[in-house]
């Protein structure tokens, strides 16, 4: 029998709301949480502080001031709502590499406390999940349906280079998924609107006793648990271990200062045009694999990374069919925004009447019934950012609505992210050179240049980094917070390196052995 999701405004004022498990934040990672924990019998209250829809008075407050390289309005880059950012995922899959979790000392990187094959069962779970194939991360098999994209693959005519995939995870929204079970399970309990402003250690200052809560609308009350789970956002887990410091002045799970540090994306920088011959293989075209549920890249091997001392790095090649103004232009004339008289529109119809065999081009390769052959590439790098203590976070003097301090973010990158950037970019255009595929018009990729073209992925990463040692992290290998009993955080903000992939699978496969972890340890079914 389903219940509606509760409603944290009618909860009694200033009462005490007891509960064994309560996790924090209603995104990917705490729903998977929940409804794997109470598929196992244990009870949970899912606090999540946006309601069933967006609004504005939750989204604001996501306000972040920023310094550093120039970032996304965050209030426009994450869903403060019941299902978090899966209200608008893309759907982008692929697992870490063995080597995102390794330690290389020459590069100054900390290695994860858990190996490849300590994740990979649960990879395979968060696939099916997701509903892909966890094996289709090797192209041939992504591409074993295509044989005239597979045959084209360079790996086996170089050394240095790699295809890599990712797959594509199709219209998938755990509000809409998990909604159900979210409303029918005995074991689960939901409130919506219910904002965590802090978290209060018990005396002896090794466990979280309670959570303060409060609402938009004035509403405020507490939540006592055995266990605590921070599952909102890699961002608001560190401020909320930032700014519940009564006991611990620095902040919850921050003696040494790693809260809020290390904060990583995946940085893009759209620069330099390829123009290939007719040897080039189409499968590393993104408009071709987009069509087929594919995401086929450019990188570089584990031995050529190795090699030349650099993180990940990929390519994407985006064609370029020499009708773009003409596209933008049928756009403006088919979406109905403008009205017929302005300028912007007759504009727009001059250049479709005076271009007929452009728009038939267009409207053709939009159907799918033309595949014209691009003129040249636009090349997109990519790098998994180095872990650099100067990307972070910080508190600002302002508060927010609910009288919590606001996030300074500063976006940085180091010495190791531009070295990936500028090698990673020479290796692949000298490779295709040397395989008489094309040629290249690439710009050396300086630190100016990078910083000043740089965009993120919208994918934030770090800030409560796994690791063996309170001394070099803020959770352990089980995601528990360094020195306090009950309390766990996870989502991508626990990742000790950001790897190569879109961390949306991932934080579903930490999620899942998290869950194992807390139904083991009482013994759950």
């Amino acid at each position: 029998m389903t219940k509606p999701f509760g409603n944290a405004d009618q909860v009694e004022k200033d009462s005490i709301v007891e509960a064994d498990v309560c996790i924090i934040g209603a995104g990917a990672a705490g729903i998977i949480l929940t409804t794997q924990l109470a598929r196992k019998g244990i009870s949970v209250l899912l606090l999540e502080g946006g309601r069933e829809s967006i609004s504005g008075d939750s989204q604001s407050l996501y306000q972040t001031e920023q310094t550093g390289i120039p970032y996304f309005d965050m209030t426009a880059c994450r869903l403060r709502f019941l299902g978090g950012t899966t209200n608008h995922w893309g759907g982008y899959c692929r697992e870490n590499d063995p080597i995102d979790y390794e330690a290389r000392h020459n590069l100054g990187l900390q290695g994860w406390p858990i190996s490849y094959k300590d994740v990979r069962p649960y990879v395979e779970q968060a696939a099916q999940i997701l509903g892909i194939d966890a094996h289709n991360f090797d192209p041939r098999e992504a591409l074993s349906d295509y044989p005239d994209l597979s045959s084209g693959l360079l790996d086996d005519r170089s050394s240095k280079l790699e295809t890599k995939v990712f797959l594509m995870a199709r219209n998938k929204r755990f509000k809409t998924d998990f909604g159900d079970e979210l409303t029918s399970n005995k074991n689960i309990r939901v409130l919506l609107g219910a904002n965590v402003v802090g978290l209060n250690v018990g005396e002896g200052g090794t466990d979280v006793s309670s959570a303060q809560i409060k609402t938009t609308n004035g509403n405020a009350f507490m939540v006592r648990a055995r266990t605590f789970i921070l599952a909102t956002h890699a961002v608001e887990n560190a401020r909320l271990l930032l700014v519940s410091n009564t006991v611990h002045k620095t902040g919850i799970g921050n003696l040494y200062g790693h809260v809020g540090k290390y904060f990583m994306e995946h940085p893009v920088v759209a620069s330099g045009l390829f123009f290939p011959n007719a040897s080039f293989p189409k499968v590393y075209s993104h408009e071709t694999m987009y069509r087929i549920g594919v995401n086929a890249n450019l990188s570089l091997t584990r031995e050529a990374m190795l090699e030349k001392g650099i993180l990940q790095y990929y390519c994407r090649f985006v064609p370029l069919y020499g009708f773009e103004d003409t596209e933008k232009a049928l756009k403006k004339v088919y979406d109905g925004s403008l009205h017929p008289l302005d300028q912007r529109m007759l504009k727009a119809l001059t250049r479709v009447t005076q271009r007929p065999f452009d728009s038939m081009r267009v409207l053709g390769n939009h159907s799918k019934v033309y595949s014209p052959e691009p003129i040249a590439y636009s090349l997109e790098h990519r790098i998994e950012q180095a872990p650099n203590p100067n990307s972070r976070i910080e508190l600002s003097e302002d508060v927010d609505a609910l009288g919590v301090r606001k996030v300074v973010l500063n976006w940085d990158f180091n010495e190791l992210d531009y070295r990936t950037f500028t090698i990673g970019q020479e290796v692949v255009a000298s490779e295709l050179v040397r395989l008489k595929l094309g040629r290249f018009e690439s710009p050396t990729l300086t630190p100016d240049v990078i910083r000043r073209s740089a965009e993120g992925h919208y994918h934030h990463i770090g800030l409560t980094r796994m690791g063996a040692s309170e001394r070099d992290s803020v959770v352990d290998a089980t995601c528990k917070v360094h020195g306090i009993s009950n309390l766990y955080a996870t989502g991508s903000g626990i990742f000790t390196t950001s790897g190569y992939s879109g961390p949306t699978m991932m934080i579903v496969a930490f999620a899942l052995r998290l869950a194992d972890h807390l139904a083991n340890q009482r013994g759950a079914k």
